[in-house]
């Protein structure tokens, strides 16, 4: 078998269609924020064994570009790989495939790091830091946007990821 991948932070809506939480705030962690209908006709189309131009989305000017993606096409030997923190949310392929032709896995750094003799990073810390270094190269946000940021991450997660993980 052959993994092809698909991220699915290349189908974000322009930033200005993203849905807003509670307080107002982008929600970029709830599933709204993808562009659904165009995730839909490119899975349909992958699935169906079509060649399909991705979409890809800039970060730093907060523009989607629906076709501006690696072309994906799937032979018999090879399976598509959706990377994404919605890869668990069954809305996202339940009417489009079978569940048992869908494998979905949650992966997350689990273990504090060990700082010194004494101290311990702890899994959050691990996580926000990394995020902080992704976003500072690709998405254009700096280390106190990301922090001011960091409790609607949270929420979101608790709200549109943990609870697909059990499932």
């Amino acid at each position: 078998l052959r993994p092809v991948g698909l991220s699915l932070d290349d189908y974000y809506v322009d930033r200005e269609k993203t849905a807003r939480d509670e307080h107002g705030e982008y929600d970029f962690e709830a599933l709204e924020a993808l562009d659904l209908n165009l995730l839909e006709q490119h899975f349909r189309r992958i699935f169906r064994g079509e060649s399909v131009q991705t979409a890809r989305y800039d970060f730093v000017t907060g523009k989607s570009i629906p076709d501006g993606g690696k072309d994906v096409t799937l032979s018999a030997s090879d399976v598509l790989v959706i990377e994404g923190i919605h890869g668990l949310n069954p809305r996202l392929l339940d009417s489009i495939l079978e569940r048992n032709r869908i494998f979905r896995v949650f992966i997350q750094p689990m273990t504090a790091l060990p700082f010194d003799s004494l101290t311990r990073l702890n899994v959050s810390d691990i996580r926000l830091l990394r995020r902080i270094v992704r976003d500072r190269h690709t998405r254009g946000y700096n280390a106190a946007s990301n922090i001011l940021r960091w409790p609607s991450v949270r929420s979101g997660e608790k709200k549109h990821i943990f609870p697909y993980i059990a499932q």
